[in-house]
C-alpha cells in the first residue's frame, strides 16, 4: 500500500455506487496486468503508467497527480519530441 495517495471524485458518490480508480494516476513504468472487474467499458488490462494516457487526459489529471508524476511530466515535456 502506498501512503499519501489521494483519491478524488468527479461527482458526489452515493451509498451503493460503484467506484473505480485509475491506477495510471499514481505510477509510471511498463507494468500491466489483466483486469477482471467485468465493467462494460473495461479494456481488460490495467496499465500502471500515467504516461500511457493520451496527452489531453494527462493535462486534465496533472493537478491531481502526485509530486513524482508532476516532476516526470515536466521533465518529459521539456525534452524535444524526438527524445520523448
Amino acid at each position: 500500500m502506498r501512503h499519501g495517495t489521494k483519491v478524488f471524485a468527479w461527482r458526489e458518490i452515493a451509498e451503493g455506487d460503484e467506484i473505480t480508480i485509475d491506477y495510471r494516476l499514481n505510477a509510471f513504468g511498463n507494468d500491466a496486468w489483466p483486469c477482471h472487474c467485468g465493467a462494460a467499458a473495461c479494456s481488460g488490462t490495467v496499465v500502471g503508467s500515467y504516461f500511457a494516457m493520451d496527452a489531453e487526459r494527462q493535462a486534465l489529471l496533472l493537478p491531481h497527480a502526485p509530486a513524482f508524476i508532476r516532476r516526470e511530466y515536466r521533465r518529459r515535456t521539456a525534452l524535444p519530441a524526438a527524445e520523448r
